[in-house]
């Protein structure tokens, strides 16, 4: 089955063509997808319970740079068509552990559910975006739609498709929007593109189940590369309990905490020369040496960060070096801007060889330093240390000895205004490291946060351990220990 969705990712750009059947208006459509996903039961069925197991191919927050990982996702979506609700169950993993999440919309609002603490916050969202991008992942969800919402079908042109005759549209219900479906003559929806996105979901092997119709196979790619496929799809059930769209009675409200998240750009003098940089989730240390700046941290907006420390100080000092922490897109996000400063970059062979992929030119070879274990940079005032951790292998995280500062991405951070975080295996991890190496920390500086934590604040962390999260028994998702 999978060489058969590699075969038809590649062949996903240059699949179209048009064709001389006849032409068809908005009602004909919804009409022909109704009848084939079920008819008379697709327009009687008001609830729907969908189980879709799947691997997620990682490449972008592997554990080990350039390896694409397979992992395991289940996940239980429960809708309420004629009342807009929605529930959603998931088990994914993160950090080679399990994890879930539970959410909620009905008519009072919506709800993500702590079911260790029994606990649940009230969130923003509504029927377009409670389940994240579940819904894209079921045709007979968007069968479904199109039937309640035929007149907002526009832009029908006559397509072939995989090699077979039938329609593209767009659509727009509900919410949703950038939607854009190829759906065959027979009335199977065979692909969806979602272009805000950027993704594409290929439909097929189609069956019935209690009179309704699904693909039991998908395929999701995002720029040309799989990011999905699907182990087994099943419908569960076209009646749900009422009780599964309801806050259980048990939990009680989660004590609201106070979040720093700024968004304008904050600049923290640390030590001398030292400044920590950015906004919302997104920060760099910059650490002025000689005529010259080092960075560290390279979330998207590296540019843009530089540029208000250097009208700040009112320096033109060039950005000459940039420390690259670890292979995750999500920071590497800010190393085009890094290479158009002109700044020389230092890390792991491996994870420089993304960078050199990423970029849109390519640099010189004396543009790269790679080092293994640790290195001493910046005149002696920036120790490189490798890190192999929970999260990622071949983490540099950056010591400032003289100042007993540490920066790193994604190991530490806290979005909270005081308090301690609750630690994760890669708290742990770092705290035996950094005895190990004899080093003394007063400052935690982090890529995801503007909280400094203190010495205090980081071993506090360490006594509040986040519990291993358990599935609640009565979810189909739910695996034996």
């Amino acid at each position: 089955m999978i060489h058969r969705f590699l075969l038809a990712a590649a062949l996903l750009a240059a699949n179209f063509s048009i064709s001389s059947y006849a032409s068809i208006d908005s009602e004909k459509l919804s009409d022909l997808i109704t009848k084939r996903y079920g008819g008379d039961k697709l327009v009687q069925l008001n609830q729907l319970w969908m189980r879709d197991r799947y691997i997620r191919i990682d490449k972008e927050q592997s554990f080990y740079p350039g390896i694409e990982e397979a992992k395991n996702n289940d996940a239980e979506l429960l809708i309420d068509f004629q009342l807009q609700k929605m529930a959603l169950r998931y088990q994914g993993e993160h950090d080679q552990q399990a994890f879930y999440q539970h959410q909620l919309l009905n008519e009072k609002g919506a709800y993500s559910l702590d079911d260790n603490a029994k606990e649940f916050s009230a969130i923003k969202r509504g029927f377009s975006n409670i389940a994240g991008g579940l819904p894209y992942r079921m045709d007979l969800f968007w069968a479904k739609l199109i039937s309640l919402y035929p007149e907002n079908l526009s832009n029908i042109q006559e397509q072939s498709f995989y090699a077979r005759d039938g329609y593209q549209a767009n659509f727009s219900a509900a919410g949703f929007s950038g939607l854009t479906f190829n759906i065959s003559l027979a009335g199977d929806i065979v692909s969806l593109t979602v272009d805000g996105r950027k993704q594409q979901f290929q439909f097929d092997h189609h069956q019935i189940t209690q009179g309704l119709r699904f693909a039991e196979q998908l395929q999701v790619a995002a720029g040309g590369n799989i990011r999905n496929i699907s182990v087994k799809r099943e419908l569960l059930a076209t009646k749900v309990p009422d009780e599964v769209f309801e806050l259980p009675t048990s939990y009680k409200a989660a004590k609201a905490v106070a979040q720093v998240m700024p968004q304008e750009m904050q600049i923290q003098k640390l030590a001398e020369g030292v400044y920590h940089v950015g906004k919302s989730v997104g920060f760099s240390l910059f650490v002025e040496v000689g005529d010259s700046f080092y960075g560290v941290g390279g979330y998207q907006g590296l540019g843009e960060r530089f540029k208000a420390l250097q009208a700040k100080l009112k320096s033109n000092k060039p950005l000459a070096y940039q420390v690259v922490s670890h292979h995750h897109y999500d920071h590497l996000g800010g190393m085009q801007e890094a290479a158009d400063l002109g700044a020389t970059f230092i890390g792991s062979a491996k994870a420089l060889e993304i960078v050199d992929s990423l970029l849109s030119s390519k640099l010189p070879k004396s543009r790269y330093q790679s080092f293994v274990e640790q290195k001493s940079i910046a005149e002696g005032k920036l120790l490189l240390a490798e890190f192999e951790n929970p999260h990622v292998a071949n983490h540099i995280v950056t010591l400032l000895p003289e100042d007993n500062i540490l920066f790193a991405e994604d190991l530490y951070f806290s979005l909270e205004a005081s308090g301690a975080p609750e630690a994760e295996a890669r708290h742990f991890s770092l705290a035996t490291w950094l005895k190990d190496k004899g080093a003394i920390i007063d400052s935690f500086a982090a890529g995801h946060s503007v909280r400094i934590l203190s010495a205090e604040e980081f071993s506090s962390s360490l006594s509040q351990a986040k519990k291993s999260p358990v599935c609640p028994e009565l979810w189909k998702i739910c695996r034996p220990n």
